[in-house]
């Protein structure tokens, strides 16, 4: 293909490309008549992958190259060619070194591999010289050389980086996502330096980004950017026309690109939006096919881009969601205004910090609705305009609604705070509650409209949907049980917070109003095993007390914030750093107690902070420790009046004997193996529980905890009664059915279908058992992305399997079975080192071998579950276990 030739089909190109796809073939039909070779290269231009021209020549010099190989073994200036290294649109790659009497150095050598005297492509190959020889930066390949060599092919000599495509080595490492996080930082520092230098790089995509074995990423191929000043760089810069599409990869090209419109840096930003939505996700933004232009303007410029976490990864939701979609919004002035910006915002999320990037307001979408519906907008305005003329005349009737307004704003708080107090220590509140918190949101909503910047009325309707989240759910008092509703309540008092805005410079009273609010959120979402939300709001609300010197609310009130982050800690898997946190929580409490004044609901929290701690212990192998712990709480606990209603020491006893009785037998945790003493613990929780769900019949909480109380009853009793077991499990699910909330009844749903499977095992309906834990391993299924709480429940799933398989029949299947689960388990243990429930696991599953051989290989196995608990920092529990093991291994 020669120079004249290459210029008509670009041409051809560039007048077809905007052409929808009829209109596009009868021209290609009648410009090409006559010349079916053009036609067919015009053709293969629009079918390439979306890289238009640009893959045209590629094809061709790919050809000619793979037909033989110009370079390798010849020098360029004072390098040797030693082999290809790739091939892209316009140039070939080949390793080299050089190798004179100095030093040897291996390098990159990239040459124009379709050579046209005075073409585009000639011009962007210098261009790309001339930009890396102003960029110095260890994420950038770094430019060594370059020159002409005796033959006039152009050349440079590159930084080699042996490395791989950033997406494929983060997968090949199953890299978590808070690891691909912070490696994209140093790909966004990579940017932004390239845009202080004034230069935008175009073509930003996982190809161009390789890491290191070191695990350094490296910025690649800037031959198509572009610099917004000149002035550095003497003689015209190539352009880029509308053959733009030629200029990019469509996967990850911005709206302005696809449109051929002038780029900047927010174009760059754009494409590191793609990218990041690629690493979480292991899938690219655009739902890209055909890659002719007509989709790719479709798609790029007017389709919105499904927020990551509907790709199936929970922990994408919130905060990264909004971080992607706002890197890639369609308009640039909507994007992040640098790179710096963006990897600022990645930053603060991992910190648990509040990130800049929201989802689309109201008010936004306002502005677009009147951008689409100008003419309508304009009449109604108009209309607007005249009703104002005539309501300005009427100022008596202005002052009127104004008192009007005050007066409904005051019965609303009347209704609030008041009414709400008064009404919520009564039997059979929660209906109530919920109806007159609603009512006066209902009241403050019509009211927000006309408030304008009135903080206190704002403060007010914050509060107002604070309480009503208290109702809808609450994990220490009378609540609805609707977790969806609570949650859409709690964001939106949220909300109403960061617009008065409330910052760690605001007044500690209203700093400690917004951390409260983060707080419920916190319980929230960690009792709906969202652990990764509930740290980052846990994280936020601490920071928001961080006082040099905090009055003494303020010190409490972060102190249980303290314990609330450091029990979502416990539950990921991190219970070493969550007991000293406990500890200082406890010790902050325990100093803020005033000698001779009893405040009830400070003694309230100092016990529940003792309940937590001793908990953590559990976890660390303490859990003798654990055990006095409880004792002495159920020594201290009020007495629960069996005459009278019961109060609030009922519920306090009802929880103390609960969480001792998972310490004696819980299931699928470290445990004392004391199944008995559990059974008879719950049994006078399951008493008490009854009494306290009576008190209101829409109190879902209660009747949740009451089911949940039978089903850990059933877990006591199934060994020994496996009739009975299945008696309660059903119970429990009966009465969740009857009034919990779909949330709490899928929950309860996945342990009863696990449960079950136990006695129904032992009972001989394997049948049964099979139908109820093949549905539940499909429901506990996790991926390497999944929070380390769900790995856990996955891998109790999966320890029920060898006796079902051998209760069907199948030893070597069984066999099978749990040495891939000690497999997947051992790695579990490997990467959580501070949680004692993955080498529990592992010893339960060691013992299981041991039960199923004999002779020496019993003997490894049981030695092996002994060299898991003396792996572990010895406690009086882990070092009984360890015993145990070697002593039945030497029967």
């Amino acid at each position: 293909m020669n120079a004249e030739r290459f210029r008509r089909l670009e041409e051809l190109y560039d007048a077809a490309v905007a052409m929808e796809p009829g209109e596009r073939t009868r021209f290609m039909d009648e410009s090409c008549a006559g010349d079916e070779d053009l036609r067919r290269e015009l053709q293969a231009a629009f079918h390439n992958a979306g890289s238009g021209l640009t893959g045209l020549v590629a094809q061709a010099a790919a050809a000619a190259t793979e037909a033989e190989d110009h370079w390798t073994g010849h020098r360029m200036g004072a390098y040797r060619i030693v082999r290809p290294l790739g091939r892209g649109g316009m140039g070939a790659v080949h390793l080299a070194v050089r190798d004179d009497d100095q030093f040897q150095k291996e390098v990159a050598i990239k040459t124009l591999k379709f050579e046209l005297e005075g073409s585009s492509e000639r011009s962007r190959f210098r261009h790309e010289r001339q930009i890396l020889a102003h960029l110095e930066h260890p994420h950038i390949a770094r430019l060594l050389d370059g020159g002409t060599n005796e033959q006039g092919t152009p050349y440079i000599v590159l930084e080699y980086v042996d490395g791989v495509e950033i997406t494929a080595w983060c997968e090949q490492r199953q890299l978590p996502t808070e690891q691909r996080l912070r490696l994209f930082r140093q790909v966004c520092e990579a940017v932004q330096y390239a845009h202080q230098h004034l230069v935008v790089h175009r073509d930003i995509k996982p190809g161009n980004i390789l890491v290191t074995p070191e695990g350094v990423p490296k910025l690649l191929d800037f031959g198509i950017a572009k610099l917004l000043d000149a002035s550095p760089i003497t003689g015209p810069q190539p352009t880029a026309t509308a053959t733009g599409v030629r200029l990019m990869t469509p996967d990850y090209a911005s709206p302005e690109q696809v449109r051929g419109e002038a780029v900047s840096t927010a174009t760059d930003v754009y494409s590191l939006g793609a990218v990041l939505y690629q690493l979480l996700t292991g899938k690219r933004p655009h739902a890209l096919q055909n890659y002719d232009a007509v989709e790719i303007a479709r798609v790029v410029c007017q389709t919105e881009i499904r927020p990551p976490s509907t790709l199936g990864n929970r922990r994408l939701r919130g905060d990264l969601d909004n971080i992607v979609l706002k890197a890639m919004q369609k308009d640039p002035a909507r994007r992040y205004a640098s790179a710096e910006q963006l990897s600022e915002d990645i930053r603060r999320h991992l910190e648990g910090l509040p990130v800049a990037a929201r989802p689309d307001t109201a008010t936004y979408r306002a502005v677009k609705f009147v951008r689409r519906h100008r003419l309508g907008v304009i009449a109604a305005a108009a209309v607007v305009a005249a009703l104002a003329v005539g309501l300005g005349t009427s100022l008596h009737e202005a002052r009127i609604a104004e008192r009007r307004f005050a007066q409904v704003r005051e019965l609303a708080n009347t209704f609030l705070f008041q009414f709400y107090d008064q009404v919520t220590p009564l039997q059979g509140s929660t209906a109530v509650r919920a109806s007159i918190v609603e009512t006066a949101r209902k009241y403050l909503d019509g009211l927000a409209n006309d408030a304008g910047n009135d903080q206190g009325l704002i403060l007010e309707l914050a509060q107002a949907y604070e309480r009503l989240g208290g109702v809808q759910f609450n994990s220490l008092g009378a609540n609805l049980g609707q977790w969806e509703g609570a949650r859409q309540s709690y964001h939106r008092a949220l909300d109403l917070y960061a617009r008065l805005p409330v910052t760690r410079q605001a007044p500690p009273d209203l700093r400690r109003k917004y951390a409260n609010a983060l707080l419920r959120l916190v319980s929230l979402e960690f009792n709906a095993n969202h652990e990764d939300v509930a740290e980052r709001s846990a994280r936020q609300a601490l920071s928001l007390l961080e006082d040099q010197n905090p009055d003494a609310a303020t010190r409490r009130l972060r102190a249980i914030c303290e314990r609330a982050f450091a029990d979502v800690r416990r539950k990921e898997g991190h219970a070493a750093e969550a007991v000293p946190l406990m500890e200082s929580s406890l010790r902050t409490l325990l100093e803020s107690r005033s000698p001779g004044n009893a405040d009830p609901n400070l003694t309230r929290q100092i016990d529940l902070t003792q309940m937590y701690l001793a908990k953590a212990r559990a976890l660390t192998g303490d859990l003798d420790g654990a055990l006095n712990d409880y004792t002495a709480l159920l020594q201290r606990s009020a007495p629960c009046d069996e005459q009278g209603p019961p109060g609030p020491a009922c519920g306090a006893l009802w929880a103390r004997l609960e969480w001792t009785a998972d310490l004696y037998a819980g299931l699928d945790q470290p445990n004392l193996n004391e199944p008995a003493k559990a059974a008879a613990l719950l049994q006078q929780s399951i008493h008490i529980e009854e009494r306290i769900a009576a008190l209101d019949k829409n109190d879902r909480g209660a009747r949740f905890d009451l089911a949940n109380c039978y089903g850990k009853l059933g877990d006591a009793v199934w060994k020994t009664d496996p009739k009975r077991a299945l008696r309660l499990y059903d119970q429990a699910l009966s009465i969740a059915k009857a009034l919990a909330s779909k949330e709490q009844l899928d929950r309860l749903r996945d342990s009863y279908l696990m449960s079950i499977s136990r006695p129904l095992i032992q009972l001989g309906r394997t049948a049964e058992a099979r139908k109820a834990l093949t549905e539940e391993l499909q429901r506990s299924e996790t991926d390497d992305h999944s929070l380390y709480p769900d790995r856990l429940g996955e891998v109790a799933v999966r320890a029920i399997l060898p006796d079902l398989l051998i209760a069907e029949g199948k030893r070597a299947e069984a066999r099978q079975a749990l040495a891939e689960l000690i497999r997947d388990t051992e790695a579990l243990r490997a990467s959580h080192r501070e949680d004692l429930t993955p080498t529990f696991y592992l010893s339960q599953q060691c013992r299981s071998l041991a039960s199923m051989t004999v002779g020496q290989e019993r003997r490894e196995a049981l030695l092996r579950s002994a060299a898991a608990w003396h792996s572990w920092p010895a406690t009086s529990y882990t070092r009984r276990q360890e015993q145990q093991d070697l002593v039945e291994a030497n029967r």
